[in-house]
């Protein structure tokens, strides 16, 4: 529900001039013949919108956008960040793994705060954080089954993650 607050919305149906000019572009590229199909395509309010949910409902999915910032897909007048740190990438994978072999109702329940997320984006400061709990449990679940002979090893990587993060964020 605060993420649904605290997140500007946007009309999922609105086009820019830019996005205009684009699909003009595009529907002018279909033959003569065809060019109905082509609106029908590119031009519907139905197909943006389904375009426009699915694109938010994948950004939400990507594991780029909660442990690399975003990085190959910046977003405009969105400040990134990292909200894990990516040395645990492996971990949540490994987590998420064990977690489907266990039954993973839990991802049943990731599908509301995805849903909400794709009719109303999540341009928001902190990002999609109703969807950290999700991303959490199953790493933390990865980091249970290291070896702890390895953990001293991990945590020094850990340490210099962080310290790699924070001086990349006050580099300016």
């Amino acid at each position: 529900m605060v993420q649904l607050r605290t997140s500007a919305s946007k009309n999922l149906l609105e086009i820019s001039n830019d996005e205009q000019r684009v699909q003009q572009i595009r529907l002018s590229s279909y033959p003569a013949a065809i060019s109905g199909i082509g609106y029908w395509l590119e031009g519907t309010e139905g197909i943006l919108l389904l375009n426009r949910l699915s694109k938010n409902f994948f950004e939400n999915l990507s594991p780029n956008l909660y442990f690399f910032a975003n990085s190959s897909k910046p977003r405009v007048g969105i400040d990134e960040f990292e909200k894990f740190p990516h040395i645990l990438l492996p971990f949540f994978l490994t987590g998420a793994c064990l977690t489907a072999k266990a039954g993973g109702k839990i991802y049943l329940s990731v599908l509301i705060p995805l849903f909400a997320l794709a009719f109303i984006g999540n341009v928001n400061d902190l990002g999609p954080f109703s969807v950290f709990p999700f991303i959490a449990a199953p790493t933390a679940r990865g980091l249970e089954k290291l070896d702890r002979k390895y953990l001293v090893l991990f945590l020094i990587f850990y340490i210099l993650t962080l310290t790699q993060i924070y001086f990349y964020e006050n580099a300016n």
